[in-house]
């Protein structure tokens, strides 16, 4: 009966250890997917280094050095939730969207010309400018 128990009590450490080992390499890898985002962002929007994106998008739009276009807006809904996207164009590089709140996706328009805040490639605010 003693060696049954513990067997048993190896079997559930085996689990418990797995487990753990699992969530560990979920986390490493969810990590790397948002260091990439973060780094294609910041290549994107020119932090950090020259921007390697060249070229105006096809609005005809072209924003002053630092400032950002809104080109335009989106909404996806999933079953569970409905998601908010502007597309952005900072400088000359390729247009690039994000997801955004319900308040922000209603106060930004087309045209729309300022500054754009990001924070590891999350939108964090968008201040007009003129």
């Amino acid at each position: 009966m003693e060696s049954a128990g513990l067997g048993l009590a190896l079997v559930w450490s085996l689990v418990v250890l797995a487990s753990i080992g699992g969530g560990i390499a979920g986390i490493v890898v969810l990590y790397r997917q948002n260091k990439a985002k973060t780094e294609r962002t910041q290549a994107m929007f020119g932090v950090g280094g020259p921007a390697t994106a060249a070229g105006p998008g096809a609005s005809g739009l072209t924003p002053a050095p630092g400032q950002a276009v809104v080109l335009g807006k989106r909404t996806y809904a999933w079953p569970d939730r409905t998601g908010y996207y502007v597309t952005f164009q900072v400088g000359g590089q390729q247009p690039v969207e994000v997801e955004v709140s319900p308040e922000w996706y209603g106060y930004l328009n087309a045209g729309d010309r300022g500054a754009l805040s990001l924070q590891a490639g999350q939108f964090m605010g968008f201040a007009r400018v003129g």
